[in-house]
């Protein structure tokens, strides 16, 4: 291979690494389903889904869920104190468990890392009630109190993911580069 032809594969590169798609959750519609007591809980808006950065859906009376590009938040507007109850736990669409909570899927981005934002004031809500995977995060609020003040807000880090068309684009350069060697 001569300095050309490195030279066109080092651009090709640096064009296709260019065209990542957005790395945050604006845009990502999020599906979510409750579960209680061993279960999949199908009243009070369950399940339900809400697009990041353009809409929200309440859980009942209890919670709104929405998300901005890089939080995820639930804002409580239940009148008076009351506290989730404990039961069995549920198996989640994603393998996950929850006794009392909500787990949100299909989320388009590739989830890094979630960390609790510092406007939760969920009593005794720690990162030991978070589960998730790359496009999944599961929730249990068994045992926890809260009232209409209650805030709980996840920070997300997402993983940027290539373009469809940049990868096809970046593996015909390969293809073109590996027949030029071989030709020669």
């Amino acid at each position: 291979m001569n300095i050309k032809m490195l030279k066109a594969a080092f651009a090709g590169l640096v064009l296709s690494a260019s065209s990542f798609a957005n790395a945050g959750l604006i845009g990502d519609t999020i599906d979510w389903q409750y579960y209680y007591n061993g279960s999949a809980y199908t009243y009070l808006g369950s399940p339900g889904s809400f697009v990041a950065g353009s809409t929200t859906d309440d859980f009942g009376s209890y919670f709104t869920i929405s998300a901005n590009d890089t939080q995820i938040s639930f804002d409580y507007f239940i009148a008076g104190t009351t506290s989730w109850s404990h039961g069995s736990s549920s198996s989640t669409t994603n393998g996950m468990n929850i006794q009392n909570g909500i787990e949100l899927f299909n989320i388009d981005s590739l989830l890094s890392n979630i960390s609790l934002n510092s406007a939760t004031n969920m009593s005794g809500f720690t990162m030991t009630n978070i589960d998730f995977t790359t496009n999944a995060i599961a929730i249990d609020w068994a045992g926890l109190e809260f009232d209409s003040n209650t805030r709980v807000v996840l920070d997300i880090n997402t993983t940027e993911v290539p373009e469809p068309s940049t990868l096809a684009i970046f593996a015909l350069g390969l293809m073109g580069l590996a027949s030029r060697t071989f030709k020669k």
